[in-house]
């Protein structure tokens, strides 16, 4: 399934039973770019671009998340060799981290206190996460890195639900159910080459510059939402993630490469 959509107005796509497991799948942009993000030598140019990032570069098979500060929340951390364990018992938490990575041989698990928890994780470093291994967790992990995120062919997320966005949201927004990401002015890419799946129900939303997504997005009777723009709103209920809208003013033009979404 191949889609590649640059119009001038924003624009939502919805594919019933996406590999049979995603109940929605949406695809939305902030207007801008007449013909050059819907030919083939668009995707090709966004799709180089993004694989050529430093990012990609391999990591330490067992390297984990460092530099780690408990923002808010009663969060408690237990590392056994290359096995992080996030233990939460809050329904809302909030950790800064330098780096976030995650080696091919490394484990991180968020343990929440129930389905409808969320951890929001952001990075503060300069680097962008490079995920090669295995992201667990019962409940909502939101990853936030403006450096840009990468899932490898050898990653395996396997959550409640997941949230990754280059945008920033403010601690306060996600704390009071605000869930408004907004370009903080170094908004990059995310790439998926892995296998993320959610429990049942669950939602995949990835908030970006741009966006290649080349992997398997499993959400059983759930939703997943690839997005672009400079603010994005998202809307949950009850721990379900009900509408992802492209809030911004409509470009006039897409600067450089950013503004894509490819989805093979």
């Amino acid at each position: 399934m191949n889609k590649l959509n640059k119009n001038q107005d924003i624009q939502n796509l919805y594919f019933s039973n996406f590999f049979k497991k995603v109940g929605t799948f949406q695809i939305s942009e902030g207007a801008g770019g007449k013909d050059f993000f819907n030919s083939i030598l668009g995707a090709a140019c966004i799709l180089m671009l993004l694989l050529l990032n430093p990012a990609v570069q391999a990591i330490d098979v067992n390297m984990l998340p460092g530099g780690y500060q408990i923002q808010s929340g009663n969060i408690n951390f237990s590392q056994n060799n290359n096995i992080l364990n996030v233990n939460s018992a809050s329904s809302k938490a909030i950790v800064n981290y330098q780096s976030f990575n995650v080696g091919q041989n490394a484990t991180i698990n968020f343990n929440l206190p129930s389905s409808n928890a969320a951890i929001l994780n952001r990075v503060n470093g300069a680097s962008a996460s490079k995920i090669y291994g295995t992201i667990n967790s019962n409940g909502h992990v939101f990853l936030i890195n403006p450096n840009g995120i990468f899932f490898s062919r050898t990653s395996s997320v396997n959550v409640g639900s997941l949230t990754a966005s280059t945008l920033n949201i403010e601690d306060r927004d996600f704390l009071n159910d605000n869930y408004v990401f907004r370009n903080s002015g170094s908004s990059s890419f995310i790439i998926n080459k892995g296998r993320i799946i959610t429990k049942e129900g669950g939602s995949v939303n990835l908030f970006a510059g741009a966006i290649t997504n080349e992997g398997s997005i499993e959400t059983p009777n759930g939703s997943a939402y690839l997005a672009v723009g400079d603010t994005i709103q998202m809307t949950i209920d009850n721990g379900i993630v009900l509408d992802v809208l492209v809030s911004e003013e409509l470009k006039q033009k897409v600067q450089g490469f950013k503004d894509g979404i490819l989805n093979t």
